[in-house]
C-alpha cells in the first residue's frame, strides 16, 4: 500500500495551533486568578495557588514548544523600525515584574549614555530579552535582576541580564544554548529546555551573539550583542551633569541600576547598604535617594536640613510613606 509522505507544517497551521493551544489555557489562568480574589479558606486558597502556578508552568511549555516549532519553520522574517531602547528595557521588566514581585526579588533597568533609538526588529528583540529576563527571574531566590543595554562598538549594542542565582557551571554554559539542554539547578521547576535555544536562533537571526558570564555560585551574566544601527537622534542633554546622587539600598540590584542611571544622565553616584553610610560618604550637596525598605522602622527619619531626600517607594507604596517627613517619592 502506498502512503503519500506526510507535509510540512505551514506557518499558517502553527499559528492556528498556536491560537488553539493558548487560548483555553489562559482562560483556565484567568478563571483562576479571578478565583484567588474571592473569599476562600486557607486549603482552598492553597489549591487555587497550585492551579495557578502549574497553568502558568503548562503555558510556558506551550509557549517554548510552539515558538520553537516556528522558528525551526524556516528563515525567521525580520521587520526593522526604530525602536527606542530605554523604553522596551522598561516595559520588558514592567511584564516581569509581577513574576519578580511573587518572588520578593527586585528587577530593574538601565541604559548607558550612547544608546537610544537603534533600527531593529522590536518583537524578536523584546523576545530575547523577555527569555533572558524570565530566566533570571526563575532561577532567583533573593536579591533580583538587572536588564542593562550598552554601545558595543561597530554599530553594535550589548543587552546583559544580571542575576544573584546560582550561576551557570562552566562546563553547562555552551550546551545551555542547545535545544532541550538545561542547567542542572536544584529546587527550580523543569522546563522544555527551548527558550535559551530559541533566544540563539533569534541571535543568529539578526546577525548577533549571545553567551553567560558570571562566577559560579555567585550569579550569572546573560548577553546578547548584535548590529543595532543608532537612529539619529537630538543632541544628548546631560540632566544630572555636575550633580552627585547618593543611593542607599541593601539591594544589590537597586543599587546597581540606580547608579546606572544617575550615570547615563551625567551625575556621580556614591553608593550603600545603608542611610548612614552614604551620607558620611556624599558631600553635603548631594541628592539622597533612600530604598523605602531602609526606612521602616525609621519612623521620624529626616536627613540633616542641608539634604535633600528622595525616597525610593514601590508602587503600591506610594502616598503611604512618611519616612523623609516633607520629601519627594520615587516609584520603583
Amino acid at each position: 500500500m502506498n502512503r503519500t509522505p506526510p507535509k510540512s507544517v505551514t506557518p499558517e497551521q502553527l499559528a492556528t495551533l498556536s491560537h488553539e493551544f493558548r487560548t483555553p489555557l489562559n482562560g483556565v489562568l484567568g478563571v483562576a486568578r479571578l478565583l484567588e480574589g474571592t473569599r476562600l479558606t486557607a486549603e482552598q486558597r492553597s489549591y487555587v495557588a497550585a492551579l495557578r502556578d502549574s497553568g502558568d508552568h503548562l503555558l510556558s511549555l506551550v509557549n517554548d514548544l510552539l515558538d520553537f516549532a516556528r522558528l525551526g519553520e524556516g528563515r525567521v522574517e525580520l521587520h526593522p523600525a526604530p525602536v527606542q531602547v530605554e523604553t522596551l528595557l522598561r516595559q520588558v521588566c514592567e511584564l516581569m515584574s509581577p513574576r519578580a514581585d511573587e518572588k520578593g526579588i527586585e528587577i530593574g533597568w538601565a541604559a548607558a549614555p550612547g544608546v537610544g533609538e537603534v533600527m531593529a526588529d522590536e518583537g524578536r528583540l523584546r523576545q530575547v530579552l523577555l527569555n533572558f529576563v524570565g530566566n533570571g527571574v526563575k532561577f532567583t531566590v533573593s536579591g533580583g535582576v538587572l536588564l542593562s543595554a550598552e554601545p558595543a562598538g561597530d554599530g553594535r549594542v550589548r543587552f546583559t541580564v544580571s542575576d544573584t542565582g546560582p550561576g551557570v557551571p562552566v562546563a553547562a554554559r555552551e550546551k545551555i544554548f542547545q535545544p532541550f539542554v538545561q542547567a542542572e539547578t536544584a529546587g527550580h521547576p523543569g522546563g522544555t529546555g527551548l527558550g535559551l535555544a530559541i533566544v540563539r536562533r533569534l541571535a543568529d537571526a539578526m546577525d548577533g551573539t549571545v553567551g553567560v558570564e558570571g562566577e559560579e555560585g555567585n550569579g550569572a551574566d546573560f548577553w546578547f550583542e548584535a548590529p543595532l544601527p543608532a537612529v539619529e537622534a537630538a543632541p544628548f542633554e546631560a540632566a544630572l551633569k555636575g550633580m552627585t546622587v547618593a543611593v542607599a539600598s541593601p539591594n544589590a540590584i537597586v543599587r546597581e541600576a540606580a547608579a546606572q542611571q544617575i550615570a547615563a544622565s551625567g551625575g556621580r553616584a556614591v553608593v550603600g547598604r545603608d542611610i548612614e553610610s552614604v551620607l558620611r560618604a556624599a558631600p553635603t550637596e548631594a541628592v539622597i535617594l533612600v530604598d523605602v525598605a531602609l526606612s521602616e522602622g525609621k519612623k521620624g527619619f529626616r536627613p540633616p536640613a542641608e539634604r535633600a531626600c528622595v525616597v525610593l517607594l514601590r508602587a503600591e507604596e506610594r502616598g503611604a510613606s512618611t519616612a523623609c517627613g516633607p520629601t519627594a517619592s520615587l516609584a520603583i
